[in-house]
C-alpha cells in the first residue's frame, strides 16, 4: 500500500543514518509538521526498531545527549532550522549532540541555507538530504497535503500556488515511486493547469533523483475540482465517521466519562471497521463486539461470576492486558455511537435528512413548501438552514436566496451569492441511489448498553456524490477522454522477462524468459479544494467492488461547516 511504502522509505532514512555514522541508538528530533507526517504511518515501537532510542520534539525543552549522533527530520522553514543551529550556536562549549544527519521534507531555501553554513552545527553534518515527503496520511488511503486551494475564481489560478501544491503531489507520488498517467476533468481551468504542472514537475523529479519509475501497468492520477459538486460537502452523509464529524465535530479523539479518551485512527481495529457503516449497521457490529468480548474473556467472565477458582482467577490475571485494551476500545466507540445518536435525535436529523434528499432529487412539488416550515421554525438552528437553502440553491430548487433568506430571518446572504458563482442552471439532477434500505434510518435510544437500532418503515434515497459515478466509469472504462483528456497516456501492459544465463551447470534454456504479470493498477484521486467523508465511503467500497487500490489526496478534509466557511471567504 502506498502507506506502507511511505513508512518504509521513512525508515531507511533512520537505517542509512546509523550506517554512515555507527555507534549508539540516536536521537530522532521533528518538528510538529514532521511529527505529524511520520506519527500518520511509523509507530513509535517501529521507530525504535531502526536505532533510535528517544524521540524529541525540535521547539520543545530538550535534554542535551552529546555522545549521542541526531537525526533531524524537519520541515524546512527558517524557524525550524533556527532552532535546530541554535542547539549547537547556543552552547559553544557543550554541543547538544554528537554526529548530525539532517533531512527535510522539501528544497531549503537559500536563507536557511546560508544559516546553516554559518553554525557552528556546519562541522558535525554527517548527512544533508532533502527527502521530498511533504504530506501525510490522514488513513489508510486518504493522503492530505498541506496546500491552500481558495474556492474564490479570481484567486484559484495563481501560478506561485499551483506550483506549490504540484510539488506536494509529485512528493507523494515520488515517494510511493509512481510515475502515473494524468487525467483531468476538462471542465476546470485549475485541473488542467495542475495536471500540465504536475506532469513537468514530476519530470524534472525524475531527472534530478535519477528515478527510473517501474514498467508496469501505468497508475492513473485522476484530477477532479471540488467546484463542480457543491453538493456533496454540504448534505448529512449517514455514515459513522461523516456523523461524529459533522454533527460532534469530533476528528482525532473523543473524550467520554470523564477522563476516556477514544482514539480514531487506523490503530484502532474497531473504528476501522465501524467508520464507514451507516449508523444501524455499526450499532449491530458494536453489540456483536461486546457479545463476544464478554463471552470469551476471562477477566469478563469472571466479573459475571459469584464463584471463582484458583484456575479461573489465574487465566484471568494473564489475560488482563488484553482484556483492558479490548474492553477500553469497545467502550470507547459505544460511546461514540450513543453521542452520535442522541445528537441526531436531539437536531430532528431524521426529517432534515429526508428533505435534503427530496430537494436533490427534485422528486416532490411540496418540496419548497416544506422547505419554508423549515427555515420559519425557530427549533432549526441557523447553521441548519444556512444548509438547507444552499442545498436548494445548488440543486436548482430555488432561482435565488432573497425570500428564502427572509424566511429564515438569515440578513447576510453573501454565502448563498457565493455558491450561485459555481452552479448551472437548468442542468439535471444529481442521481439518487435506488438502494435504499440501508441508507438513513430513524435513530432510537440505546439501553444502558446502548445496543439498539431500530430503522423506520421509510426509505429515504441516499445522495452520491458526483464522484462516484466518475469513478465507476473509469473502473470499467468507459470515462470518456472528451471529458477528463490525458496528459499523459498510460503505459501499455509490459510483460517483464528476466533473461537467464546459458552457461549455467544445469540446462535452462527450457525456461530462458519468466513472465513477471503486473497487478492491477493503483488510481490516485486527487479532490482539488478538500474532500468530503462521502467521497472518501465511495472510493473505499469502489475499491473492494473492483479489487483495486483506490488512494485519495486532497488538501482538506471537509465538513459541512468548513465548506460553509470556505464559501464566506469568497471574494474578501
Amino acid at each position: 500500500s502506498a502507506k506502507h511504502l511511505t513508512q518504509q522509505k521513512i525508515l531507511q532514512l533512520l537505517d542509512a543514518a546509523f550506517e554512515k555514522q555507527p555507534g549508539p541508538p540516536m536521537i530522532l528530533v521533528m518538528d510538529a509538521k514532521t511529527a505529524k507526517m511520520v506519527s500518520s504511518c511509523c509507530s513509535m515501537s517501529e521507530i525504535q526498531k531502526h536505532n533510535i532510542t528517544l524521540v524529541q520534539g525540535l521547539h520543545n525543552t530538550r535534554i542535551d545527549f552529546p555522545n549521542a549522533n541526531v537525526v533531524y527530520f524537519i520541515s524546512p522553514t527558517l524557524a525550524s532550522v533556527e532552532a535546530m543551529c541554535n542547539d549547537f550556536d547556543l552552547q559553544k562549549n557543550r554541543p547538544k549532540y554528537g554526529y548530525v544527519h539532517i533531512y527535510t521534507t522539501a528544497r531549503l531555501d537559500d536563507t536557511a541555507m546560508n544559516r546553516i553554513k554559518n553554525s557552528i552545527l556546519l562541522n558535525r553534518i554527517a548527512t544533508l538530504v532533502e527527502v521530498h515527503i511533504d504530506f501525510f496520511f490522514e488513513q489508510e488511503n486518504v493522503v492530505q497535503i498541506e496546500c491552500s486551494i481558495p474556492l474564490d475564481p479570481s484567486q484559484r489560478l495563481n501560478n506561485a500556488n499551483v506550483a506549490t501544491v504540484a510539488n506536494s503531489v509529485v512528493s507523494f507520488l515520488g515517494t510511493i515511486g509512481d510515475f502515473p498517467a494524468i487525467q483531468y476533468s476538462n471542465t476546470s481551468p485549475l485541473c488542467s493547469l495542475l495536471a500540465q504542472t504536475v506532469h513537468r514537475t514530476l519530470q524534472e523529479y525524475s531527472r534530478k533523483k535519477n528515478v527510473e519509475f517501474p514498467l508496469l501497468d501505468s497508475p492513473t492520477l485522476l484530477i477532479v475540482d471540488r467546484v463542480e459538486d457543491v453538493i456533496a460537502p454540504l448534505v448529512h452523509e449517514t455514515t459513522f465517521q461523516a456523523l461524529v464529524a459533522d454533527i460532534l465535530a469530533v476528528d482525532k479523539k473523543f473524550s467520554y466519562g470523564g477522563d476516556k479518551v477514544a482514539e480514531l485512527n487506523d490503530k484502532n481495529s474497531l473504528w476501522c471497521e465501524l467508520r464507514y457503516k451507516q449508523m444501524d449497521e455499526a450499532i449491530a457490529v458494536a453489540q456483536a463486539k461486546l457479545k463476544q468480548f464478554i463471552s470469551n474473556d476471562k477477566v469478563a467472565q469472571i466479573q459475571q461470576q459469584s464463584e471463582v477458582s484458583l484456575k479461573d482467577l489465574s487465566d484471568a490475571v494473564k489475560g488482563i492486558e488484553n482484556y483492558e485494551f479490548q474492553k477500553k476500545m469497545i467502550d470507547g466507540q459505544v460511546a461514540l455511537l450513543a453521542a452520535c445518536t442522541k445528537e441526531f435525535e436531539s437536531d430532528k436529523l431524521l426529517e432534515i435528512v429526508t428533505l435534503e434528499q427530496s430537494l436533490i432529487g427534485r422528486k416532490q412539488n411540496e418540496d419548497i413548501q416544506t422547505l419554508s416550515q423549515f427555515l420559519r421554525s425557530p427549533i432549526v438552528s441557523e447553521d441548519i438552514k444556512k444548509r438547507l437553502i444552499l442545498i436548494a440553491l445548488a440543486a436548482n430548487r430555488l432561482p435565488e436566496p432573497s425570500a428564502a433568506c427572509q424566511h429564515a430571518g438569515i440578513a447576510d446572504r453573501t454565502i448563498f451569492d457565493n455558491i450561485l458563482k459555481f452552479v448551472e442552471k437548468n442542468v439535471p439532477a444529481p442521481e439518487l441511489s435506488t438502494t435504499v434500505a440501508a441508507r438513513s434510518r430513524r435513530f432510537l435510544r440505546l439501553d444502558e448498553i446502548r445496543a439498539r437500532f431500530t430503522p423506520s418503515t421509510n426509505e429515504i434515497p441516499t445522495f452520491q456524490p458526483k464522484l462516484q459515478s466518475t469513478l465507476t466509469r473509469f473502473l470499467e472504462g468507459s470515462l470518456p477522454e472528451t471529458a477528463f483528456p490525458f496528459v499523459v497516456l498510460p503505459r501499455k501492459p509490459v510483460v517483464v522477462t528476466q533473461t537467464v544465463s546459458s552457461r549455467g551447470v544445469i540446462p535452462t534454456w527450457h525456461i530462458l524468459t519468466t513472465p513477471v504479470q503486473s497487478q492491477n493498477p493503483r488510481l490516485i484521486v486527487f479532490v482539488v479544494g478538500g474532500v468530503t467523508h462521502s467521497e472518501i465511503r465511495i472510493c473505499h467500497e469502489l475499491a473492494h467492488l473492483f479489487h483495486r487500490q483506490i488512494v485519495i489526496v486532497s488538501n482538506a478534509i471537509l465538513t459541512p461547516n468548513t465548506f460553509v466557511a470556505d464559501l464566506a471567504e469568497i471574494g474578501k
